[in-house]
């Protein structure tokens, strides 16, 4: 698509510099110019700063601008992502997870490409893979039953299947990877922090795109590998349980009237196929497509 509009990717990290490292590094084989990186260091005590002051040179030579935010403390998910966001300078914002990394080089144009002559769209999202054969479906899209439990799509299946590899339209998407116009974030404001420090944000603010008649859209033609669960994984005092019940409250009392009238998902089979975790050497070396 010709004269792209600009982008800019929100991502944030307190401490695990070394799957960060990888993240970043898939990053600079995106093909997707003008493109800018906003990274909150959210108070990392490891390599972290060392490793955005690499990655800002890196980028610089890859035609990619970098900023970065350092904020003194870890202050959670959602408020630095909201602090990034008012300074965000691009078109459209990405938001991307520091356990993301890059499979289809082309991802920026296909998720951006999505919204030209569309204007019932309002959040794009790729296909999240698992990073370790056979690579199979973490994500393709959001589903939530009548009940207001959300579950991934497709989770544990083959990557090949035909029913993943045709766009949708969902009810929801995981915001470690989503792509949104910068005027519709404008108009709908932050993400909610009454979710903080982790939450139900990107189910909340995917229903409040739908509030505006905008569609989630996934594009199963864009690839991301995603660990999952590594983010936050060993964060001090976080009761990701507890703050995941209340979260979910939040998003029944809210949201019950967008609900599916439709038979439960709890109503059908439903297999999530366990995954191993992904020993680091594995990720150095992931396949990556155009």
């Amino acid at each position: 698509m010709p004269n792209l509009p600009s982008l800019s990717i929100v991502m944030i990290a307190h401490n695990k510099a070394h799957v960060t490292r990888l993240s970043l590094r898939s990053l600079l084989s995106l093909t997707f110019r003008p493109l800018e990186v906003v990274f909150v260091d959210n108070g990392s005590t490891d390599a972290t700063p060392a490793l955005l002051e690499e990655f800002a040179a890196a980028a610089a030579g890859h035609g990619i601008l970098s900023r970065t935010l350092h904020l003194p403390d870890n202050m959670g998910a959602i408020i630095p992502r909201n602090m990034a966001t008012r300074i965000c300078s691009g078109d459209f914002i990405a938001y991307l997870d520091n356990d993301v990394m890059v499979r289809s080089r082309t991802l920026f144009e296909i998720l951006v490409g999505k919204f030209h002559g569309n204007p019932e769209a309002g959040v794009t999202t790729p296909k999240f893979v698992y990073p370790c054969p056979p690579y199979r479906v973490q994500c393709a899209g959001g589903g939530i039953t009548r009940e207001g439990d959300c579950y991934l799509i497709g989770r544990g299946e083959e990557r090949d299947r035909p029913e993943f590899n045709r766009p949708a339209s969902c009810a929801w998407t995981i915001s470690a990877c989503m792509v949104m116009p910068t005027d519709l974030i404008r108009a709908i404001g932050p993400m909610d922090e009454v979710f903080h420090p982790i939450g139900c944000e990107d189910v909340d603010y995917c229903f409040r795109v739908r509030a505006r008649n905008r569609q989630v859209l996934y594009c199963p033609e864009a690839e991301i590998y995603h660990l999952a669960n590594t983010s936050t994984y060993n964060t001090p005092n976080l009761k990701i349980g507890r703050l995941m019940k209340r979260s979910n409250r939040i998003i029944k009392r809210r949201w019950r009237h967008m609900f599916p009238g439709d038979p439960s998902i709890k109503d059908l089979p439903l297999v999530h196929i366990p995954m191993p975790r992904v020993p680091l050497w594995m990720l150095e070396s992931l396949e990556m497509t155009s």
